[in-house]
């Protein structure tokens, strides 16, 4: 690839005094909370959602249990290995356990490991 770099001497040009460089010259769009608690489709709006269904939800641990969910997929990737709390699905999807699940997981420790990774073959 090559870079060419221009300079602009039109002293009345748009891009005099940084105009595209220099972003404090660029108004920002911004919107009171109460703007924002009023939008559909947000985050917060999304969250309020889920909440309804689920009053133990949050944000914050759904962002945690996102963040191990992309984790053990990461880790069957480069292993070839479940981790314990997860499991394959017969379309190969590494999904987290359910409750049932955790429970027997915990109590056969590393067999559930193997038991996940024998479905791969």
């Amino acid at each position: 690839g090559a870079n060419v770099h221009c300079i602009d001497i039109d002293p009345h040009s748009s891009s005099a005094n940084g105009a595209y460089e220099d972003t404090s010259l660029v108004q920002k769009f911004s919107l009171t909370e109460e703007e924002y608690d009023k939008r559909k489709g947000t985050l917060r709006d999304w969250g309020r959602q889920k909440k309804e269904v689920d009053p133990e939800f949050s944000l914050r641990k759904h962002a945690r249990e996102h963040a191990q969910l992309v984790e053990a997929r990461r880790f069957y990737k480069e292993s070839g290995t479940v981790k314990d709390g997860f499991e394959m699905e017969s379309d190969g999807t590494i999904v987290r356990c359910s409750e049932n699940d955790n429970n027997q997981h915990q109590h056969h420790g590393s067999d559930s490991v193997k038991k996940n990774s024998e479905k791969k073959q």
